[in-house]
């Protein structure tokens, strides 16, 4: 079978044809291919032709991709350094799209042009914005960097379009420190190209480990643990379109960073923080007075605790990221640590003491999961703020 894209000009669509086939079809001049035979995902136009004397019509690649490369990572420093060309995707649970919406058009974050999509919300602004969505965001899991968006090629295999399109979203050498390690997590649905997102990881690993030994780089080490990767790279492939992005994030944001340990049914702190933002919690706190009654939080079944303390982090307006230590985007080579140190003073400087006004009860039978609540609310920092006491829900009266 073959695809006619001109009235002088066939192209083989086989495998066997396509390495250097000579069509002999009847009427049509002959026609030598080279391996990369098909316009490609960067330009519009084919391959340049030439017409021998003999009659045959001969494909040739043009000079264009490394000029496309090249104007590629031109594009890419001028965006990484321009105030708010920076395109960003907090990710989130489920049904919290609009609260995290809600965060990131906060004073605190001041993100750009905040739009709501599927399992998350897309939004821009500098860096800086970057490292302020990290430490303010309560209901988001991680905070992801675009480096490239396009279409992947319909004319190449699945594997080989992804291999194409990652091959050509970045300067590696340049985002990759030596030494560094990198991992890769792919997302794959309604692509009709590739269904496999190991196979997406893979070919985008090969991509970037091809690229540097291009610049003469070593290969890669693998990192000791998945989640403390330099350069943390999350691939999505949805429709035949793929966005490919650093995870300035790391570890889930909803893992704070004050517990050392958590039972294994302790309810995510960033669902609880969105729980908490759905049900008023933040508005009650900000619009009672400190002389009328108690704003009270009780909760009756609070297990470890989680609740309890997301709604004391929020009455106390204490950024949820300060209680980490590190983050993958300090070891990038865009990363301005005084800007970061701005933020994080920023941050402490907006921290304020519990209102005396603001009451946050738990309760629960189990002793176990008290103590457990109890060590997690002293590692937070909050000391004696947080009231407990044991007893069975169906006798708690609550109190005047």
């Amino acid at each position: 079978m073959a695809l006619y894209l001109s009235p002088n000009v066939v192209f083989p669509t086989s495998a066997k044809q396509r390495s250097g086939f000579v069509s002999s079809h009847a009427g049509i001049p002959k026609l030598t291919l080279s391996r990369s035979w098909l316009p490609t995902r960067r330009s519009s136009r084919l391959y340049k032709t030439s017409q021998r004397s003999s009659g045959e019509v001969v494909c040739t690649s043009p000079p264009y991709e490394d000029q496309t490369r090249r104007r590629q990572h031109k594009e890419y420093r001028r965006r990484d350094t321009s105030g708010h060309k920076l395109q960003y995707f907090a990710t989130c649970t489920p049904g919290l799209e609009q609260v995290v919406a809600q965060e990131l058009q906060s004073s605190q974050v001041q993100a750009m042009s905040v739009v709501v999509g599927h399992l998350g919300v897309h939004f821009k602004g500098s860096m800086q914005t970057g490292y302020r969505a990290n430490l303010w965001l309560r209901s988001s899991t991680r905070v992801l960097l675009l480096l490239s968006e396009d279409e992947l090629d319909p004319y190449r295999p699945g594997g080989d379009s992804v291999y194409d399109f990652v091959r050509n979203a970045a300067p590696w050498a340049q985002l990759i420190p030596v030494g560094g390690t990198f991992l890769v997590k792919s997302h794959v649905w309604n692509c009709s190209q590739i269904s496999n997102s190991m196979l997406a990881s893979t070919r985008t690993k090969d991509a970037i480990c091809d690229a540097l030994r291009q610049e003469h780089r070593q290969k890669p080490r693998k990192p000791s643990i998945p989640e403390e990767a330099d350069v943390p790279l999350v691939l999505s492939l949805h429709r035949d379109r793929a966005l490919l992005y650093r995870d300035m994030t790391g570890v889930s944001l909803h893992k704070r960073g004050y517990r050392d340990a958590m039972h294994k049914a302790s309810l995510n702190e960033a669902t609880a923080a969105g729980v908490l933002q759905l049900s008023g919690w933040r508005e009650a706190v900000a619009s009672s007075a400190p002389k009328s009654s108690p704003v009270t939080l009780l909760d009756p079944m609070c297990g470890s605790g989680t609740l309890l303390i997301e709604a004391a982090l929020m009455a106390m307006q204490v950024a949820p990221g300060l209680y980490r230590s590190s983050w993958p985007f300090e070891s990038w080579p865009d990363f301005d640590p005084q800007e970061f140190a701005e933020c994080r003073r920023e941050a402490q400087e907006a921290e304020r003491e519990l209102p005396m006004h603001v009451r946050i009860m738990g309760n629960d039978m189990h002793s176990g999961a008290l103590d457990l609540a109890s060590r997690d609310i002293r590692a937070a920092g909050l000391g004696d703020l947080i009231e407990l006491r044991q007893g069975d829900v169906a006798a708690l009266a609550p109190e005047e």
